[in-house]
């Protein structure tokens, strides 16, 4: 009776330890888990900073492109004007050139102002709350709280599954995982709902200061 007793408690015993050891292959498997997705995202949230740095570069580059196609066509109507101009109106190149600038001045002035704003809401200027909140866009100050929510989270995780117990419940561990979010490109809402009062003021704008 006494052999068989042992014989059970040895086999109980063998059976914990395999359960333990299983318990700590699951968790090791789970930790590697928790922590790839912790680097995934402070890979993105390292990221943001230079993309802002990008948004604002471009945003500066359109402006300074706008004001030398500008310059370009102030210089253009001044020599059209000038006394000698008439000559050069006489030329189909001259008024293909106008056409140009005039096309160029509406493109430039059209990207300068898109990525102005853009870089605004991506910036999250109060008074574009509303219009954010309105359309629901996702932007890149809203990526970087997602992103330090996240790492805030996973690291919790990665606490606690290291002090669990072998009897306690892990799946919520096992869930998590890394979720690709990244800000919204399109946050031009508003330009599709007024483009064509837009490109109108932008015609007249062009024109009068054509003839200027």
């Amino acid at each position: 009776m006494k052999l068989k007793e042992i014989a059970e408690e040895e086999s109980q015993s063998i059976t914990e330890e395999e359960q333990l050891d299983e318990f700590e292959f699951t968790r090791k498997e789970l930790l590697d888990k928790l922590e790839y997705t912790r680097m995934m995202y402070q890979e993105q949230y390292d990221k943001i900073d230079k993309r802002l740095e990008n948004r604002n570069s471009k945003k500066w580059g359109s402006i300074a492109l706008f004001m030398v196609v500008a310059m370009v066509d102030i210089i253009f109507t001044i020599i059209i004007s000038a006394s000698e101009g008439y000559i050069l109106s006489l030329a189909w190149e001259t008024w293909a050139a106008a056409v140009f600038l005039f096309i160029a001045v509406i493109k430039t002035g059209k990207d300068m102002l898109k990525n102005i704003f853009a870089y605004l809401i991506h910036t999250e200027k109060p008074f574009l709350k509303k219009y954010i909140l309105k359309y629901d866009i996702f932007t890149i100050k809203a990526e970087a709280r997602y992103c330090n929510d996240k790492l805030s989270e996973v690291s919790r995780f990665i606490k606690e599954l290291k002090e669990l117990k072998p009897d306690m419940p892990y799946k919520i561990y096992s869930e998590c995982e890394y979720v690709r979010k990244y800000a919204d490109e399109d946050v031009y809402e508003l330009f599709y709902i007024y483009r064509p009062i837009l490109i109108f003021i932008g015609a007249i704008f062009s024109v009068v200061f054509f003839f200027i």
